[in-house]
């Protein structure tokens, strides 16, 4: 069903003498409008949280952090923010199970309601070596 919803949009935006809308296939008026990737903080040799904010000229449905040890995000994962501060279209992603000593890139994300997804720049960042582990006392 979702394929036969964009086919329609396709053939709706080719009827439309209005370029931009025609390149976008949505109407830009409800394109999301500005993602920013923000602070990398609470780095460690598994874990991390990146923040973003996004202001959108409509809803958003959804909102995240991708994150790929690719800067051209082969095959990274999109992480949706479980947190969001409506006020000021702030958010952060906590992301956990990651690898130490091992460089990751992260780019902030943003979904209207009508389709449109945009990102924010990307940053990197390396996580730390992990703690040593104490050899268990012997006799």
């Amino acid at each position: 069903m979702k394929s036969f919803a964009m086919l329609v949009v396709v053939i709706a935006a080719a009827s439309c003498s209005d370029k931009k809308e025609m390149s976008y296939g949505i109407d830009p008026a409800l394109a999301p409008t500005s993602v920013t990737t923000g602070n990398i903080s609470n780095l460690s040799y598994s874990s991390v949280v990146v923040a973003g904010a996004a202001s959108m000229n409509e809803g958003i449905v959804d909102r995240g952090v991708f994150i790929d040890t690719s800067q051209y995000f082969t095959t990274g994962k999109g992480i949706s923010s479980t947190t969001l501060d409506s006020t000021t279209g702030q958010y952060t992603v906590a992301i956990a199970d990651l690898t130490e000593q091992t460089r990751y890139y992260v780019k902030s994300y943003a979904t209207s309601f009508a389709g449109g997804t945009i990102f924010g720049e990307v940053k990197n960042f390396t996580t730390t070596a992990a703690p040593p582990q104490c050899a268990a006392l012997q006799g």
